[in-house]
C-alpha cells in the first residue's frame, strides 16, 4: 500500500494562512475602517496579536519544510 504524503500541502497551507490572515487585518483596519473606532491600545493589540500569527505560521511553514528534506534524505 502506497501511504500519501501531506507535508509539502502542510507549509503550503500555513503560507496561505498567513495571507489570509494579513488580508483580514488589512480588510478590517483600512477598508472597514475598523480603526477610527478602536483606541490606540486595542489597535496595537489587534496588530501585535495578527503579526504573532503571521510568524507562527511562518514558523510552521519552516518545521514542516524541514521535517520534508529530513523524510526525503532518509529515503
Amino acid at each position: 500500500m502506497k501511504t500519501k504524503k501531506y507535508g509539502s500541502s502542510r507549509w503550503v497551507t500555513s503560507l496561505i494562512l498567513m495571507l489570509v490572515t494579513l488580508g483580514v487585518w488589512y480588510f478590517g483596519m483600512y477598508v472597514c475602517d475598523i480603526k477610527s473606532i478602536l483606541t490606540d491600545t486595542v489597535f496595537l493589540i489587534v496588530t501585535l496579536l495578527a503579526l504573532i500569527v503571521m510568524l507562527f505560521d511562518i514558523v510552521l511553514a519552516l518545521i514542516f519544510l524541514q521535517s520534508d528534506s529530513r523524510s526525503k534524505k532518509k529515503k
